[in-house]
This record gives structure tokens, C-alpha cells and sequence, in this order.
């Protein structure tokens, strides 16, 4: 799943080129990158799992964080990565998904004084052709 949202966003054409496509990251920034950046991560897997059948729809909570040198930078990229994911329907990489958006925060690393802005994303991911449990 976070291949296949850094995949959709790697199409958004204003996102990219201000990050460029190399500096959207999976799970952490990687060192030594430059700002602006983007990192996907998921935080979350719920299953429909009932007593008789595994899960047909898994709902996966993502976080992007959008990192910038100033906040008005990382809202403007977290506004792109939310033209790019929210209400997505389609299929990426033979994985059928609908996203929405859920939530979204600002803060600044005090560390590097970058500001970050985390945008909460659901994915429901159709499992077709689950197996019965056994």
C-alpha cells in the first residue's frame, strides 16, 4: 500500500515538482535528503474478518507528513497530496483502493526547525478472491 500511494502521488504534477519524485519517501525521511519532502507511512490495518470468511476489504489509515523549511510550503505540498489521494477509486499495481481524507495537523521539528504537516488518509482495499477459513 505505501508503494501504491507514493505511486499516485508521484503523478500529481504540482506535487512533484516541487519535491521532485525522488524525495517522496516510504516510512521516514531518508538522511541526508533535501526539503520540501514527503513521507507515506501506515498506521493502521482494520480487516471485516467475520467468524467464517477472512477479510474481503482491508481499511488501511495512512500518514503523510508533508516536511518544509516554512508552514506555508509544507500546507501548500499537504494540499497537493490531498488532490492526489482524496476520493481516489481505481486500481494501482492490481490493488483496487478507495480513499478519503480523514484528518490533518500541523507542527515544526524543533530539531531541524522544518514544519510538518500530517494528513490522515483511509484506504479501503478490495481483497477479492479470499479463501474460506479453514
Amino acid at each position: 500500500m505505501i508503494g501504491d500511494a507514493i505511486d499516485i502521488l508521484q503523478t500529481h504534477t504540482n506535487l512533484v515538482s516541487l519535491v521532485g519524485a525522488d524525495n517522496i519517501f516510504p516510512i521516514q525521511r531518508k538522511q541526508g535528503s533535501t526539503l520540501p519532502c514527503v513521507v507515506v507511512d501506515i498506521t493502521n490495518v482494520r480487516t471485516s474478518e467475520t467468524k467464517d470468511e477472512s477479510s474481503n476489504i482491508d481499511f488501511i489509515s495512512l500518514a503523510i507528513l508533508t516536511i518544509a523549511t516554512d508552514p506555508k510550503a509544507s500546507n501548500t505540498l499537504a494540499g497537493f497530496v490531498r488532490e492526489a489521494l482524496d476520493k481516489f477509486r481505481g486500481t494501482i499495481n492490481g490493488n483496487t483502493y478507495d480513499m478519503w481524507f480523514v484528518d490533518m495537523e500541523m507542527a515544526i521539528d524543533p530539531d531541524d526547525e522544518s514544519f510538518v504537516t500530517v494528513l490522515e488518509f483511509t484506504a479501503a482495499q478490495d481483497r477479492d478472491g479470499v479463501q474460506y477459513h479453514t
